[in-house]
């Protein structure tokens, strides 16, 4: 069983790792294949085309139901049901709709929809019609960052939208769902609780409804490597079927006759699995209380018919109904936590039990998951062991049971589950408070590049080394192994020499420059309608994946929000020893930036062009004009300025603007780029930085044409993700895209194949 189930991982993983899905016609091909391997001899090796058959067909069928990608958005009228408890914002509300009918018929299953309307309006188990705006689903591309597109594709989620003319029809008011029940336990949790912060916590534990957490929570979970603990996951489900299981063993007592056919071991294992399903269905059954589920029932249902395995076997049929159940689950983060624990734990413990092997093992097991924790987010929390230590025994004994029982109370006696409820936020206040002190360590969390594949599997084995029951004088090559991980560092570029990478972030703008030495930010992206910005979820990872501790220098160019949105958040997750900008209200005490200032890193000279001293702040026309320039290359960094201030740029400086690379003013409006200034600068390269399918529908056509009419090589972040580019003195510059070079199948709107780009195509 261990045998076919990684051979199934490996048939699954070869076509995840696909650019392109192949056609229908090999599965005529897969099929006679596979019959012929069920000969006796070749039993084994028909697990590895099956696997790659079942992801073939998972993924097959999530393309056939999501929406084409149009070039603008879609008009269409939808009926169907909520099916996802609503994010409520101040004026707009969020959610999941299962489609049942469509006007003109569509095949999708279900979408995203953004309604705004009084929260009050939107509620679980609705069943509505809207006329509504929808587009195909599409996220950012940067290094380190997550794939939006994925978890779209991955959830079912076939297109985004908007409910465009308001409600057509009102056709049914709430039906009995399970949603409907987590959202009624969810809003009399919020009316029984006063403390907003236990409350949010309390409602994460007992129906997996994480909406009112705030980002100072998240923070402080992240830090201190306990944010499992507040996601019903295996711990949780695993923990609730324990209590199953000796429940229903003392049950059993009660009933001799019952026992004559069923051992207390069977009742119990029968009662622990009831009850850990139905804590998933709290959860609204989310892919890993899904996964939690189907490794538990693996285990149990050997013990029910008394077939019980050996628990390696127990994990690879695991494995391998996880991945039939779901093919794309082994392109998740979780997949690999999940079973990488619980093989390490099995690996720790062999067969022993006690205090002493579980003591051992809840200190260990967090060390043995730091290569992948490196691997999978680029960063370890320093205080993973000691906060699990203390938090783990806190959550399972004082905090859940406590929950659920109020949660159990609520239909049945209001005031006794407020009692119940209120004791538990005291106990999880309590934790928080000593987890808030731990992460306030400033080295809580140390961020780590992600290394190359051949440090990642090294580390591994020196983790299968490490808990192996070898002697300990034998235990030292371990820590060898695991020493490149920790010391290779993200190449840097070498003195003359600099990086430009342009983030995606939607539509803003946000461009790191790197030196030998130094990093400079120019932009913090925008900030969004409802709450939030780009910075945690596109300029974060970045810089984190780069190896960026710290920021020499901020540039804000304007105080635009798609410039300037992300500035308070930025300020608060990095340290920046210098501020620049032509606003006076995004400054953060910071200096303005002023034509004819400039300096000089490891061999680069950055100087300001624009705005000239005296010049009141016009908003786009105050952007700062950054230069770089250096035997390498040189790029120019233009903001939102406008014709009127590329004229007179034009008219300043003439043939001393021509630049390698040009970041294109203004997200490619009509009102700038204009013929003259293209020319007089003349790049190789221009790197535009837009939404996709914006609203704006910024670049303008007219635009695009003038720099193709120049023969410049135009870049859009929004259809190629984050785009990098590289200066190296003696070879000129070169440049490479996300999407280029990382190119996956589910993924809208890539350009191609070719993972890297340079100025001699």
């Amino acid at each position: 069983m261990p045998i076919a189930a990684l051979l199934f991982l490996a048939g699954n993983l070869l076509l995840q790792s696909m650019p392109v899905l192949p056609g229908a016609a090999w599965l005529w091909l897969l099929i006679p294949f596979l019959l012929v391997l069920t000969a006796r001899c070749w039993r084994l090796i028909f697990w590895l085309p099956a696997g790659f058959l079942c992801a073939w067909l998972a993924a097959a069928t999530g393309l056939f139901h999501r929406l084409p990608a149009h070039p603008r958005q879609f008009d269409a009228i939808l009926q169907g049901r909520i099916t996802s408890l609503p994010h409520h914002y101040a004026d707009a509300s969020r959610f999941r709709f299962d489609v049942l009918d469509s006007d003109p018929p569509l095949k999708l299953r279900s979408v995203e929809l953004t309604w705004r309307t009084p929260t009050s309006l939107v509620h679980a188990g609705q069943t509505w019609r809207f006329q509504v705006r929808l587009r195909t689903p599409h996220g950012w591309r940067n290094p380190g960052g997550r794939d939006r597109e994925l978890r779209y594709f991955n959830a079912g989620v076939d297109a985004l939208g908007s409910v465009a003319g308001g409600r057509l029809e009102h056709a049914s008011a709430r039906a009995a769902c399970l949603t409907c029940i987590r959202e009624y336990l969810a809003e009399q949790m919020a009316r029984m609780l006063a403390d907003p912060n236990s409350r949010a916590l309390l409602q994460a534990l007992v129906v997996g409804d994480r909406r009112s957490m705030t980002d100072r929570q998240w923070s402080v979970l992240r830090r201190t490597g306990t944010s499992h603990l507040f996601s019903i996951s295996g711990l949780h489900i695993g923990l609730v079927a324990g209590f199953g299981v000796f429940l229903g063993m003392w049950l059993s007592g009660g009933f001799p006759r019952l026992q004559r056919r069923w051992s207390k071991r069977r009742l119990g294992v029968l009662l622990g699995m009831l009850l850990a399903t139905a804590y998933a269905g709290l959860a609204g059954f989310s892919l890993p209380t899904r996964r939690a589920l189907i490794m538990l029932y693996s285990v149990g249902a050997g013990i029910a018919l008394r077939r019980v395995s050996a628990s390696w076997h127990s994990l690879a049929l695991a494995l391998l109904l996880v991945q039939i159940a779901d093919p794309m689950a082994v392109l998740s983060a979780g997949f690999w936590l999940s079973f990488g624990a619980v093989a390490i734990i099995f690996w720790l413990l062999d067969g022993r039990g006690g205090w002493r092997s579980t003591l051992r093992m809840q200190l260990i097991l967090p060390l043995a998951l730091v290569p992948m924790t490196v691997v999978l987010f680029g960063r370890v929390s320093l205080l993973s062991p000691l906060a699990n230590l203390l938090a783990i025994p806190w959550v399972s004994v004082l905090v859940v049971p406590e929950a659920l029982l109020g949660a159990l109370l609520i239909p049945i006696s209001s005031s006794a589950a407020q009692v119940v409820l209120r004791l538990a936020a005291d106990s999880l206040a309590g934790l928080f408070w000593v987890l808030e002190h731990l992460s306030a360590w400033p080295q809580a969390v140390t961020t780590l590049a992600r290394s190359a594949t051949w440090s990642a599997v090294l580390a591994v084995l020196g983790v299968l080394w490490l808990v192996a029951p070898v002697a300990k004088r034998w235990r030292w090559p371990a820590v060898v192994l695991m020493v490149p991980l920790f010391s290779m560092g993200p190449d840097r570029p070498s003195d003359g020499g600099w990086e430009l990478v342009s983030i995606d972030v939607g539509q803003g703008l946000s461009v790191l420059v790197r030196t030998h030495n130094h990093s400079l930010l120019y932009d913090t992206g925008p900030s969004f309608h409802g709450g939030g910005d780009a910075v945690r979820g596109a300029i974060l990872p970045v810089l984190n994946d780069l190896g960026v501790r710290h920021l020499d220098r901020l540039i804000v160019s304007h105080g635009d929000a798609d410039h300037s949105g992300g500035l308070d958040s930025l300020l608060t997750a990095l340290p920046v020893t210098q501020t620049e900008g032509s606003d006076p209200q995004h400054r953060n005490g910071g200096s303005a930036c002023v034509s004819g200032q400039s300096w000089q890193w490891d061999g680069v000279r950055f100087s300001f062009l624009h705005p000239p001293a005296g010049l009141p702040y016009l908003r786009n026309e105050s952007s700062c004009v950054l230069l770089i320039r250096s035997p390498a290359g040189s790029a120019l960094l233009p903001g939102d300025i406008g014709s009127w201030v590329e004229r007179d740029l034009v008219a300043r400086f003439g043939e001393a603007l021509r630049s390698d690379v040009l970041v294109v003013p203004h997200h490619g409006s009509g009102f700038s780029s204009s013929a003259e200034f293209i020319q007089t600068v003349h790049p190789q390269l221009a790197v535009l930085s837009a939404g996709w399918n914006n609203r704006f529908h910024m670049p303008r056509p007219d635009v695009v044409a003038r720099y193709r009419a120049s023969g410049v090589r135009l870049l859009d972040s929004g259809q190629r993700g984050a785009i990098m580019v590289q200066a190296v003195d003696g070879q000129g510059i070169s440049w490479r895209t996300q999407r280029g070079i990382a190119p996956h199948y589910w993924s809208v709107g890539s350009p191609g194949r070719r993972g890297f780009s340079s100025n001699r195509e």
